[in-house]
């Protein structure tokens, strides 16, 4: 669409006719005639005197207007001003997309190495293990060491042994503890009828299901940084 076909076009809307929009504006219905017809150009102080007629903005007036019309236009103050404030807006529009496309490459990065490296929440568990409740009393490794504690070689021993090892394994009651930091060994937990003491046994890999959604994460927000990138070289260019 041309210039002459914009301004014919919004004067239609108005339902003006050429007389009646000539005389709004103070010009001669000739000089409107070869305007609507792209036959002249308008002056800056044309341009305002139609724009006040119509009783429109200069944007409604240009912005469906083709590239090219605009710029036979640029040496008009009023058009160069309006293009200036144009070119502003664009170029703040092409740095908030940029800014923001970065942002979210440099998150995801961030995201899929955290998840990737395990270094926040991590992987390697320590396995702690308590043979049975020890008794107020009773030496911390009694479960272990409990044949130590009585004399050997006497038919007594041999049948206090006996009843000791029948005692120990009734009162075995195995239970694991996993942490994700040292706590020391033994860990000891206060319970009903004495102590649990956790003994360090091994170091166990416990997977984690946030380490893989960072990295799912990571990878979908460096495709949407990517993604802005492109969609600001196809809109803004």
């Amino acid at each position: 669409m041309s210039l002459g076909e914009q301004l014919k076009s919004l004067r239609q809307a108005k339902q003006f006719s050429q007389p009646e929009l000539a005389e709004l504006a103070g010009i001669e219905q000739s000089y409107l005639s070869k305007l609507e017809n792209d036959k002249a150009q308008p002056s800056n102080d044309m341009l305002r005197k139609l724009i006040a007629a119509l009783e429109i903005g200069l944007e409604e007036l240009l912005r469906k207007l083709p590239t090219t019309s605009v710029q036979k236009l640029a040496s008009l103050p009023d058009v160069e001003q309006w293009l200036n404030k144009q070119n502003q807006q664009q170029f703040s529009q092409r740095r908030n997309y940029l800014l923001v496309s970065s942002a979210l490459i440099v998150f995801a990065i961030t995201l899929f190495f955290t998840g990737y490296s395990k270094l926040i929440f991590s992987e390697q568990h320590y396995e702690y293990v308590s043979d049975g409740v020890v008794r107020d009393g009773e030496i911390k490794t009694i479960f272990d060491d409990w044949p130590k504690l009585i004399q050997r070689g006497q038919k007594e021993s041999r049948e206090l042994h006996e009843k000791k090892a029948i005692e120990m394994a009734s009162r075995k009651s195995v239970e694991y503890l996993r942490v994700d930091s040292w706590l020391g060994d033994p860990i000891e937990k206060p319970v009903d009828g004495g102590t649990r003491y956790y003994w360090h046994s091994q170091m166990v890999d416990q997977a984690q299901p946030i380490n893989a959604w960072l990295q799912v994460c990571g990878v979908f927000l460096f495709a949407a940084g990517v993604m802005g990138f492109v969609i600001e070289r196809k809109l803004l260019r």
